[in-house]
């Protein structure tokens, strides 16, 4: 049986040079490694936007990425068959 997360990043990344380019995108990718290193697998990334409004206010949209992962889990049964 598998089960999935998402996890939520940023969807536009704001560099002012080059080498911020590098550092931005490294912080994207410490976001995955994360997850791998747990055990999750990354399967899927989807644009979502968030519409936010405080009563009277004008609402604010905001525009990020769902970043999609899944990972196998063991069912009660698979565990009776792991004997050391």
């Amino acid at each position: 049986m598998k089960e999935y997360k998402v996890v939520p990043c940023q969807a536009v990344i704001l560099a002012t040079s080059e080498e911020s380019v590098s550092k931005e995108f490294s912080k994207f990718a410490g976001i995955i490694e994360q997850e791998v290193y747990d055990g999750w697998q990354l399967v899927s990334t989807m644009p979502i936007t968030v519409e936010t409004s405080k009563r009277m206010r004008k609402s604010r949209a905001m525009s990020y990425n769902a970043l999609i992962f899944e990972r196998e889990v063991l069912e009660k049964d698979d565990t009776i068959n792991l004997k050391i």
